[in-house]
């Protein structure tokens, strides 16, 4: 799946991939077969918009903080940034940890060059929430899902897949700082993890966690069995 997702990257981007774009997307999308490997794993939560009430959101742990502005460096490697099962709390808490950077600061928050996607059950259309432009995020019906895409995962990939490549190429300028030292990478990068934070990483990796994703109410299709 993740060469199938470059590669469909590369066709819309003729440019070829530096290390660090190609490190920030094999890592985002690996995070996130680990954590959903069917691409249909859904948890129900409260819409940003008001009036849809409860929604199924779709368990995409980096869309949010896809852009290579949030990532970190381990090992003079960039990866992507994702967030933790508090995501999804309903209420913000201090001390809480909702990205693994800490560039997230409170559940549900969607950072420049990020997204985050639901389902409307009323209308049966995903509906997303984008900071793809401008200066403060923008909330979009991009309609029922079409089955003839796969999983959820790969629909919301074809509707978005441009912004995600524009939200990584921004890499070439800022994320340089992959082919520097670690401290080097830390000192240059405002959202980036602390080396505590890579430490503890190697010791206790908290995408290993994610099976404790929150399962609220429905979590749709929790394995590929189910499909």
């Amino acid at each position: 799946m993740v060469y199938e997702f470059l590669s469909e990257r590369l066709e819309n981007d003729s440019r070829p991939p530096a290390n660090h774009e190609w490190s920030l997307t094999a890592s985002h999308e690996m995070r996130e077969m680990l954590v959903d490997p069917c691409g249909d794993r859904q948890t129900t939560g409260d819409s940003p918009q008001p009036q849809q009430g409860r929604v199924s959101f779709l368990v995409e742990v980096c869309d949010p903080c896809e852009a290579a502005d949030f990532a970190y460096s381990v090992n003079s490697v960039l990866v992507s940034d994702f967030y933790t099962p508090n995501y999804f709390d309903p209420v913000t808490a201090s001390g809480v940890r909702y990205s693994y950077t800490g560039a997230i600061t409170k559940p549900g928050q969607v950072l420049r060059g990020g997204y985050l996607s639901w389902k409307d059950a009323t209308s049966g259309h995903w509906w997303q929430e984008t900071w793809f432009d401008g200066g403060q995020p923008t909330v979009r019906d991009i309609g029922p899902a079409n089955a003839r895409a796969g999983s959820i995962r790969a629909f919301i990939d074809r509707m978005s897949g441009q912004y995600t490549i524009n939200a990584i190429a921004r890499g070439r300028v800022n994320a340089v700082r992959a082919g520097m030292t670690e401290t080097q990478a830390q000192r240059s990068m405002g959202a980036n993890a602390t080396r505590s934070m890579i430490k503890s990483e190697k010791k206790n990796d908290p995408i290993m966690k994610m099976a404790s994703f929150p399962r609220r109410g429905a979590c749709i299709k929790a394995s590929c069995a189910a499909r």
